[in-house]
């Protein structure tokens, strides 16, 4: 096959020799260190095989023997280009056709994500990757994936494990999580509860620590709950780390303000959309000129190609500019207390998950043409929180 091949490079003829003695033009050719294969006798001569450029050594052993050559077929690469050499067009497509499966064969296609992890994205690992030296357009020949499994442990302190696996041109990487410190020992993790806010107390369910409040007590916000340091008369004062849950009655006031008169930025109405091609992690534009400058809203969306469910290192940017400008505003008193109010309940919303929430009141007041909205919630929650002792 290897052979085959080689004769299909360099080229090679069929011929037929007529003649009376054929046998010694045999004899001739082979004492000249001409090669030839698939000898076949016919009626009238031979027919054979041999390379472009031994064919026109034959030429003095067939006058020598009388013999008659002639060409029956042309088979090799040298005679495909002959017959193409005015398309130059067609060459070069061909030529660019190898190189390219050339390229493509010795580079980084896809980077796969085994995710071990839960506080990392598979999107955030392939970042880390990229920026350890393993990306989509990498050559494979300088890649070491030893040093890039290194890499990866040392860009993020997080992983206790990783791995590079290569062997084609899809590379996946495997990481892990370290696994979480183990919890101190009660000499060495003392806390005492505190007030996190003001309030008063309604609830208390303290586990463990010395309770220094009781039911119906105000408490403001660093106010000792219970202590770690727990006082006996048989063994002393003994060290622990207080826990529980001190439920108080509290009051939380969130604002939110809307100016009546300023300035707001708007879009224009125009959209320009940009488009670059990624490939192999370089970038292209596909444009001419610059981005718009000044004050713009963009959105942004990257598609890549897909190949029977394997994303490939290909793929489109899309940005779209929205140009905007600043145009004077004025709201009504009432337009603007619906603002202020919307800002504070959504600070309420945020700040108030997992709380029971009680009565309600809002507040409305102006200063230099901001209307001032001041929310104020009663809530029943968790006031308790767990504060390290230290030791000198």
């Amino acid at each position: 096959m290897l052979l085959l091949l080689l004769r299909l490079i360099i080229g090679y003829v069929e011929f037929e020799g007529r003649g009376d003695f054929p046998e010694r033009f045999i004899n001739i050719t082979g004492r000249s260190g001409i090669v030839l294969w698939d000898l076949e006798r016919t009626d009238d001569g031979i027919k054979a095989k041999i390379t472009a450029r031994g064919y026109k050594k034959l030429h003095p052993a067939a006058r020598k023997t009388g013999t008659s050559l002639k060409i029956t077929n042309r088979r090799g690469l040298p005679f495909v280009l002959k017959k193409y050499r005015k398309r130059a067009g067609l060459l070069a497509g061909v030529a660019a056709f190898f190189a390219v499966v050339y390229f493509c064969s010795g580079v980084i296609w896809t980077v796969d994500v085994v995710n071990h992890t839960t506080s990392l994205t598979d999107e955030q690992v392939r970042q880390i990757a990229c920026n350890a030296g393993v990306y989509p357009g990498r050559s494979l020949r300088s890649l070491d994936a030893e040093t890039a499994k290194m890499n990866i442990m040392l860009l993020c302190d997080r992983l206790s494990w990783a791995a590079v696996n290569t062997g084609s041109c899809r590379i996946t990487v495997v990481v892990k999580e370290k696994e979480p410190a183990p919890v101190m020992s009660e000499l060495e993790n003392v806390c005492n509860l505190k007030a996190l806010k003001d309030g008063q107390i309604i609830a208390l369910n303290v586990l463990e620590g010395q309770t220094c409040v009781k039911i119906g007590d105000t408490v403001a916000a660093g106010d000792l709950l219970a202590g770690g340091l727990i006082d006996t008369e048989t063994t002393g004062t003994r060290k622990v780390h207080a826990r529980g849950m001190v439920t108080a009655l509290t009051q939380n006031v969130f604002i939110g303000r809307a100016q009546m008169r300023g300035e707001k930025r708007v879009r224009t109405g125009e959209t320009k959309t940009f488009k670059r091609l990624y490939f192999f992690n370089k970038i292209f534009p596909l444009y001419f000129g610059n981005t718009p400058g000044g004050s713009c809203d963009t959105e942004q969306t990257l598609d890549y190609l897909t190949l029977f469910g394997t994303r490939l290192p290909v793929g489109v940017e899309t940005t779209v500019f929205y140009p905007t400008e600043q145009l004077p505003y004025t709201l009504t008193a009432s337009q603007a207390q619906e603002q202020a109010q919307r800002q504070a309940e959504a600070q309420a919303q945020l700040f108030l998950t997992g709380t029971k929430n009680g009565k309600r009141s809002g507040r409305v007041y102006i200063e230099n043409d901001t209307v001032i909205y001041e929310l104020t919630v009663n809530c029943e929650e968790n006031i308790a929180y767990e504060e390290k002792v230290e030791f000198l």
